[in-house]
């Protein structure tokens, strides 16, 4: 199937679509730099700043935003989430749209298009996504094959952000992919000192989310000066044991459960919204974010407005085909028995 998509996709990535029409969304809008930041493997329920009961994102828990808590990924792995998110899909004509993208938006509104990534660049659909990359202005990978060839840490990936940023006065969007979270899950950690001890899978997992914090903490503070706006998600979870981290590929609830937030230096006020989204319609939310509206997009689909959005509690899923989110049968509560390094971690965010 991964390679049927591939082959499809690059009959179409990068065509220009004349029928697409963009506009400003608000014309008073001055933000220089858009920075969309797509996390890897990342459970909602693990993160503080949705109620996981140990402090795993001391940053987030406090910072100034936007925090939707209800996103479901498109699909349980990356390949089939994100060609699901990053692209127009169509679940009634089982259909996706390859050149209505992410990327294709926002050249369409005359921006500057970056692409940084910790992923790798062929296999397992990795092909899919480097493809897209390369339809920016510039993309720079830290691997040079398949995601798994080495385990560069995600923070490589800074200067290279900051040499962007900081290139000229353009209007820019900066797509960030990062390793993040994925199986094998201790190899990610590298040279992180975390509060958690590694002494098992699940410790790493945490960590990882930990090390996610610091990591978006890292990018608000390259962006300092700067008109910034910072839109974060990941493309799906993984099933968490003790001693087992894995794509269960299908049937877990908690591996759609993603977190979503949106961060700007103009935010005066730590907002979190439950709202269920379903992925397909990230890309309505990223139009807007970069404040842009189209004859192939939503415009009600806002974080300022997401709490108005119709509820929609069982959204659309895809494995193998397209699915409610209510066929979904297996279960898993997070992990909670970690063991910390300082007692001062395990206390309830509040």
């Amino acid at each position: 199937e991964i390679n049927s998509i591939h082959e499809e996709m690059k009959k179409y990535i990068g065509s220009n679509n004349n029928n697409i029409r963009v506009s400003r969304l608000n014309e008073d809008d001055n933000t220089e730099i858009f920075l969309v930041v797509i996390g890897e493997s990342v459970r909602k329920d693990y993160l503080s700043v949705y109620g996981y009961p140990l402090n795993t994102t001391p940053f987030l828990n406090t910072a100034n935003g936007i925090f939707i808590d209800g996103l479901v990924a498109a699909g349980p792995n990356t390949e089939q989430s994100l060609t699901r998110t990053l692209f127009k899909a169509y679940p009634e004509k089982n259909k996706i749209d390859w050149e209505i993208n992410f990327v294709s938006l926002a050249k369409k509104s005359e921006y500057e298009t970056y692409w940084v990534s910790n992923q790798g660049t062929s296999e397992y659909g990795d092909n899919i996504f480097s493809a897209l990359a390369g339809t920016t202005d510039k993309s720079k990978f830290l691997k040079k094959g398949p995601y798994y060839t080495s385990f560069n840490d995600d923070d490589h990936m800074l200067p290279i952000v900051s040499e962007i940023i900081n290139k000229n006065s353009n209007k820019k969007v900066v797509f960030v992919h990062m390793m993040g979270s994925h199986e094998p899950i201790c190899s990610q950690i590298n040279d992180f000192k975390s509060n958690f001890k590694l002494n098992n899978q699940a410790g790493c997992y945490v960590a990882s989310i930990e090390k996610l914090d610091l990591f978006i903490k890292k990018l608000t503070e390259l962006m300092k000066g700067k008109k910034y706006k910072l839109m974060y998600f990941s493309d799906h979870g993984l099933s968490v044991e003790p001693d087992r981290i894995f794509h269960d590929l299908g049937g877990l609830l908690q591996e759609y459960q993603v977190p979503l937030f949106y961060l700007a230096p103009d935010e005066k006020k730590h907002i979190l919204v439950k709202k269920v989204i379903s992925g397909v319609n990230l890309i309505d939310l990223y139009s807007t974010f970069i404040n842009i509206k189209t004859n192939v997009t939503n415009e009600n689909y806002t974080f300022y407005y997401a709490d108005k959005l119709p509820d929609n509690s069982n959204p659309i899923i895809y494995w193998k085909k397209y699915r409610r989110l209510s066929d979904l049968v297996k279960n898993q509560p997070p992990i909670t028995d970690i063991e910390v390094n300082s007692a001062s971690v395990n206390i309830k965010h509040q």
